[in-house]
């Protein structure tokens, strides 16, 4: 393992250097929330908590080796990693790349603007190039160092002891080369929603000195609805992809963006784009598996006394089949198969002496499925649901 001791070439703001701070983060793997310290010199990060295992080899120390002042209060950061370690092709080393904003002296917010890496543990936002294009320190920093494809998190430096706190409208300022502080006057209103159809592989792109919403548009099957709400935003959501593979392409901010559920789900999943740029959670409410609707179809014909008693069988079977052979029910699945065990308790209310263990049994086991913590997302997303729409 090689060490790099010579001294950095970028300045780091003054108010950040020589300082413990307290540092906020989401973590990458996890998705949970961590409160730790980090420890941050005149132009290194000795000894970081940004610790990270390469192939054996422990990377824990960081030093800056180019910046790009975008304003006062903006700066790109590149770090890269003192300690290198062996690939096929020659040894190698990994980059921090940070746009950093000063809030106040005592408060700063952060994104690392590359791509998860899954080969390191734990697994983290880092640039890794290959060993035979290793780019020079001075290389132009969004184009080298900052390329990615998914929204990161906001992370947060607090100087120790200090109660400052973020605004609520903070978010990434995007291309990687802006200050957000220098667009504040280009926010506009709409005096009424505008609501477009447009292929789900286009891409809308605003004038934000203008009210006007430009989308190109084609006369395709799969199409997508983007929803622009009555203020436009300065920001854009990044191109992302749900854990359900839905790829959501770039968007205005403030916009509500709704597509054609894939597979052998019918209806829609709609995902809003909030003013800040940040993606909110998709809402798969009206996403239905066509077997479970199909199951709900028969039902209601039991209920209206189109078919027998032995139907009660079968769907519960059926449903039973469903739930434990399929990991990624969606939400609409999980309201609609929660209607049919109610419609069936509901029929069976008269013809108890009919009901057999079967029933019960697969009942039961439908019940305990639905309720199993892989599906804690998807009731979130319905209790967020019923509370919105109670605030109304």
């Amino acid at each position: 393992m090689f060490v790099l001791d010579s001294d950095a070439s970028c300045a780091l703001p003054k108010d950040l250097k020589n300082t413990v701070w307290e540092y906020n983060y989401t973590d990458v793997a996890s998705n949970s929330e961590q409160t730790t310290n980090l420890s941050i010199a005149n132009t290194r990060l000795p000894d970081s908590v940004i610790n990270l295992n390469s192939e054996g080899t422990i990377v824990n120390s960081w030093t800056c080796i180019n910046s790009l002042d975008i304003s006062d209060t903006t700066n790109v950061l590149v770090f890269k990693s003192d300690a290198s370690f062996p690939s096929s092709g020659g040894s190698r080393r990994l980059y921090l790349c940070m746009k950093l904003t000063k809030v106040t002296p005592d408060l700063f917010y952060f994104h690392l603007l590359s791509d998860i890496v899954t080969s390191l543990f734990p697994n983290e936002r880092v640039f890794i190039p290959e060993a035979d294009n290793i780019p020079a320190d001075n290389a132009t920093i969004c184009s080298t160092f900052c390329q990615y494809t998914d929204s990161p998190k906001i992370r947060t430096l607090r100087r120790q002891d200090s109660s400052a706190t973020l605004p609520s409208s903070i978010s990434l300022c995007e291309p990687c080369d802006s200050a957000c502080e220098e667009a504040t006057t280009m926010m506009t209103s709409l005096e009424t929603p505008q609501i477009t159809t447009l292929p789900s592989t286009s891409s809308a792109s605003s004038n934000t000195e203008t009210t006007e919403l430009r989308i190109t548009t084609t006369d395709m099957k799969d199409k997508t609805t983007l929803e622009t709400k009555p203020t436009e935003s300065m920001y854009r959501c990044l191109e992302n992809t749900d854990r359900f593979d839905i790829k959501w392409n770039r968007t205005a901010g403030n916009t509500l963006v709704t597509v054609s559920c894939t597979g052998e789900y019918t209806g829609t999943v709609s995902r809003n784009c909030s003013s800040s740029g940040m993606w909110d959670e998709p809402d798969y409410t009206q996403c239905i598996s066509k077997s479970i609707k199909n199951l709900m179809q028969q039902m209601d014909k039991l209920l209206a006394g189109d078919s027998e008693f032995p139907l009660v069988s079968t769907t519960l079977g059926n449903l039973a089949n469903i739930t434990k052979s399929n990991n990624e029910l969606r939400t609409g699945d999980i309201v609609t198969a929660s209607a049919l065990l109610g419609d069936i308790a509901k029929y069976v209310t008269n013809d108890t002496d009919k009901i057999s263990v079967d029933q019960l049994e697969n009942f039961g086991s439908i019940c305990n499925e639905l309720l199993d913590e892989k599906y804690h997302q998807s009731w979130k997303e319905l209790k967020d649901k019923v509370k919105t729409f109670s605030e109304m």
